[in-house]
């Protein structure tokens, strides 16, 4: 999914937060196997209005087992863990500090995400 953030005054703005992006996760292990989830950006935020660095890209989260983060381009950030098989549902709101140094214009980065069963 994409990720939308209004533009906003930073002075009366401070957190820009995209709308949930709804996550489910199934996985079929043992009933003590232990299940995770990682997100793994692939770089910085970059676009026409310049560069934001990806660990400005925070999120919250919820469902059973989903974790809050900070985005990173060089370590896998737990989005959540799980024991046994079954299908997770919950959300992932993501937020980044607004700073009036951004340039105008759209900025890209993926975001890959990685389901380990054992």
């Amino acid at each position: 999914a994409a990720l939308n953030f209004a533009d906003a005054d930073p002075t009366t703005v401070p957190v820009l937060t995209a709308a949930p992006v709804a996550i489910t996760v199934g996985a079929r292990t043992s009933p003590t196997g232990n299940v995770t989830l990682t997100v793994l950006a692939t770089g910085d935020i970059t676009g026409t209005g310049g560069t934001i660095p990806i660990g400005n890209l925070t999120w919250t989260a919820t469902g059973t087992g989903f974790a809050a983060g900070t985005s990173n381009a060089t370590t896998a950030q737990s989005v959540g863990g799980w024991t046994g098989p079954g299908a997770q549902n919950g959300t992932q709101t993501f937020s980044l500090p607004n700073s009036w140094t951004y340039g105008t214009g759209t900025y890209t980065t993926t975001l890959n995400y990685t389901l380990t069963v054992p």
